[in-house]
């Protein structure tokens, strides 16, 4: 395996918390850009869904970005607004880019929406066919459907395991009143985080944000009426993959240990796993041929770390496949790393983090998961370093503690 390893020295991988300001402002100074990128992030996403509603979180945070009159959308359109709403399982989040100098005019269009919003019947319903297209094409896809299937496997009856964009029957229970209630949950100054890009410098922005991001505090943190409700025994909402012939083979593990301690080794360990060629699932494409697509994914979902392994296959392959993955961790738990797989892993997820933070929207995600789950915001300064520093007998112990094939949850997706 090669790899080639450059510092991006040029590249801002830092955030600073700014102050004073009732709202936690993480901001990043990015030289002689012309544009500002602001991550506005909702904690909470998908987990304060109720069990029959999924869909919930990603409904009101993109009716909040939703302009109701033609003259706001033409002003937007003037200011070179691009405005891109999501949820994850921990978050919802309203992205905004913008030129610096018309940022000033995009933040009052968009602040003002959010202390006065409209959620007229038409435009909830035209938001959830659009939804429930985004849903249906997810189930045309492998991986996003076995992603979901694995998650309600090792999350029975939790929102976790269904689309962000819910889907048909799901949205169908979703009322204004949902939405309302909802949406005053998230409009809380203490809670909401802003993640900002800039060539602007942080004393404008604090200036900007202060002047229009006005909320009022607050008494209590309102309580969801539908958290205490327990999950549903049976869940009803059905997960399907509707696409084209062919099999998806996955295997997941629910990692031990404070994600605080073991996120980096983690890292480290999913890029050995499946990060392209020389990895340790390469043998069942490159000499067995099981698979046209092997891969590994990490996720952080309710402070838990989730590593899973999966390939693409042939369907009269995919019961054979599944067992040779699992031989796989089967090996990799009786023999650990040795120093030289590790050293190369390491360098190779250090390179992978310094790519994928080069786009701005992969790093304010991986800044707005962090913050979330409740990592301190000098974990994510100091995270290109500490993968360096991720030693074999971490790496080795967390693979006896959490890679035990007997622990696997596993899946086979096979459409003939």
């Amino acid at each position: 395996m090669f790899i080639f390893f450059r510092e991006l020295s040029s590249q801002p991988l830092t955030f600073e918390k700014l102050s004073p300001t009732r709202l936690n402002i993480f901001y990043q100074y990015e030289a002689e850009t012309p544009s500002t990128t602001m991550l506005i992030i909702f904690p909470g996403g998908q987990r304060l869904e109720p069990a029959l509603k999924p869909g919930l979180a990603y409904l009101t945070t993109r009716l909040l970005a939703e302009l109701p009159d033609e003259d706001k959308i033409a002003q937007m359109e003037e200011n070179g607004l691009n405005l891109r709403t999501g949820t994850s399982p921990d978050y919802s989040f309203i992205e905004l880019e913008v030129l610096n100098s018309s940022l000033e005019g995009a933040l009052k269009i968009i602040f003002q929406n959010f202390n006065q919003p409209l959620f007229p019947g038409l435009r909830i319903e035209a938001l959830k066919k659009i939804m429930a297209a985004e849903e249906r094409k997810e189930r045309t896809r492998l991986v996003s459907t076995g992603r979901l299937l694995l998650l309600r496997k090792i999350w029975p009856g939790s929102t976790y395991g269904h689309s962000a964009f819910g889907g048909e029957p799901a949205l169908k229970n979703i009322s204004k009143k949902d939405i309302s209630v909802f949406y005053s949950s998230l409009m809380n100054p203490e809670t909401i985080s802003l993640a900002v890009v800039s060539g602007l410098n942080k004393e404008k922005i604090l200036e900007l944000v202060e002047k229009y991001f006005v909320l009022p505090k607050k008494k209590s943190q309102l309580s969801l009426p539908w958290q205490a409700a327990p999950a549903a025994e049976q869940d009803t909402l059905e997960v399907k993959y509707e696409g084209p012939r062919g099999a998806l083979v996955l295997v997941g593990f629910v990692l031990k240990g404070e994600a605080l301690s073991i996120y980096p080794g983690a890292y480290v360990l999913e890029k050995i796993i499946g990060e392209g060629p020389g990895c340790v699932l390469w043998n069942l494409r490159q000499d067995k041929a099981y698979a046209y697509n092997v891969n590994s994914q990490l996720e952080i979902i309710g402070r838990k770390l989730v590593l899973f392994a999966y390939l693409e296959t042939d369907p009269e392959l995919s019961e054979t496949a599944l067992s040779d993955l699992l031989q796989v961790f089967q090996g990799l738990y009786d023999r650990g790393l040795t120093p030289e797989e590790i050293e190369k892993g390491r360098l190779l997820a250090r390179q992978a983090f310094f790519r994928e933070s080069f786009y701005r929207d992969s790093r304010l995600q991986q800044l707005a998961t962090f913050i979330t789950n409740n990592l301190p915001l000098e974990f994510f300064n100091s995270f290109s370093s500490s993968l360096l520093t991720v030693s074999q007998d971490s790496i080795n112990a967390l693979i006896k503690s959490s890679l035990q094939p007997e622990t696997a949850v596993s899946l086979v997706i096979n459409k003939n």
